[in-house]
């Protein structure tokens, strides 16, 4: 699914599975456990879903985010 962040950060997460995250537009904050991560456009990460995590919008303008979750 694609998710587009306005300006507000989702809650902090996790669940059994596998993330994978694309950049599609925009610059997004990414934290997984105690590590955070810059992605711009055409960047991706990929984490177990199992580690608390959150993401937040970064730049001027909407981001649109690619979401691969397996469970």
């Amino acid at each position: 699914f694609i998710v587009v962040f306005a300006a507000q950060a989702t809650a902090l997460q996790h669940f059994a599975g596998e993330e994978f995250l694309l950049v599609l537009k925009g610059a997004i904050e990414v934290q997984v456990g105690e590590r955070e991560f810059r992605l711009d456009s055409g960047d991706s990460l990929y984490f177990d879903s199992e580690l608390p995590h959150r993401m937040r919008p970064v730049s001027r303008g909407a981001a649109e985010v690619l979401v691969v979750a397996a469970h």
